[in-house]
């Protein structure tokens, strides 16, 4: 009799480890089944949704985070090389049509009008015209020197504005007494927000006209 006891004591110990193993058992595999309901199956005694029956469980839908827009940076304003020039001229030009295509870097310019200025006998009036090639999108600043011989006699200032082309830079008079065979203009000039620089010399033969 007390075998029997012993027996049951150890049948019920026995199931309830079975009953304890299997507990785990789900717990570490997931949805491990025998059965499934629809809409869900059986795959690899796992009980799971195949929407699209190709015997693999679906995957768990991604979340799909937005992404925030990286803001385009504002273009910097592209600014072209520019060229100047320089034009010295006997009369006032009407118009900017006026203008030589081609200005010569050394050509003869004959001085043949006489003002009073000051007690002192000038040829001219003459006009120095700074111009640009083409009109631009910046301020451009010129700074002149004007040059008898290697000599420094003057200097001068022109800014031509944005879509702008010309200025009239100086009105230049020549001393009769004393006046050079050549005189030369060295002109810089610096785009205001490009910071383009560009450099040129013009000379010209003074020559008096009989």
């Amino acid at each position: 009799m007390r075998r029997i006891h012993y027996i049951l004591i150890a049948v019920a110990v026995l199931s309830v480890l079975v009953i304890m193993f299997s507990f785990n058992k789900s717990e570490t595999t997931g949805n491990v089944v025998d059965e499934c309901n629809a809409p869900s199956v059986l795959i690899d005694e796992v009980c799971c949704l195949d929407s699209d029956a190709d015997e693999v469980c679906d995957a768990p839908e991604e979340v799909v985070l937005e992404e925030t827009p990286t803001p385009v940076e504002a273009l910097e304003t592209e600014y072209s090389s520019f060229k100047a020039k320089l034009y010295l001229s006997g009369d006032i030009l009407a118009s900017e049509t006026a203008l030589p295509q081609d200005s010569e870097k050394i050509s003869q310019f004959v001085l043949d009008k006489t003002v009073l200025s000051g007690g002192k006998e000038y040829y001219g009036k003459y006009y120095l015209y700074t111009y640009l090639d083409q009109v631009y999108n910046e301020d451009v600043m010129c700074n002149i020197e004007e040059y008898y011989g290697a000599v420094l006699s003057d200097k001068f200032s022109a800014e031509i504005l944005a879509g702008q082309k010309t200025h009239l830079t100086e009105f230049i008079g020549y001393e009769v007494q004393g006046t050079p065979d050549r005189v030369r203009y060295d002109m810089t000039c610096v785009g205001f927000n490009s910071r383009i620089e560009w450099k040129d010399s013009y000379a010209y033969d003074l020559v008096v006209k009989n």
